[in-house]
């Protein structure tokens, strides 16, 4: 279903006009955010673990408007360095995949908390009717 959904992701994507934000999940974040789930120290039964890549995969061939990594430069810059310096303080590979997760889930739910909330609309490209 994941392989599936990022099939008809990039399938979508060469379809429609390109515009101010992503529609639906990138395939990329939704990888890095399924495999630290699955790969990290949490490691879910398989019941949870096919949730999730349900979860993701329902993400990318959605609808939604997600914030273009272009619109987070200034952003992610800091988040980078500050994930750089947290890994290299505790270098493990839990460490890492709890560091690609909470970034990974924290741009998603600014995806969803900028559509709900109303606010940076005009960065998101949508506007009111």
């Amino acid at each position: 279903v994941f392989v599936a959904a990022g099939a008809y992701r990039l399938a979508r994507f060469h379809v429609l006009p390109s515009g101010p934000y992503f529609v639906g999940l990138p395939i990329p974040s939704a990888g890095i955010l399924l495999a630290a789930s699955l790969a990290g120290p949490f490691t879910p039964n398989p019941a949870v673990a096919i949730g999730i890549a349900v979860a993701l995969a329902a993400l990318m061939v959605s609808k939604h408007p997600f914030p273009t990594f272009a619109q987070w430069r200034k952003t992610l810059v800091g988040v980078l360095v500050v994930s750089a310096a947290v890994i290299a303080i505790w270098p493990s590979g839990e460490t890492l995949a709890i560091t690609a997760m909470v970034v990974i889930a924290s741009y998603v739910l600014w995806g969803f908390a900028v559509e709900f909330i109303g606010s940076d609309e005009a960065s998101m490209g949508r506007t009111r009717a």
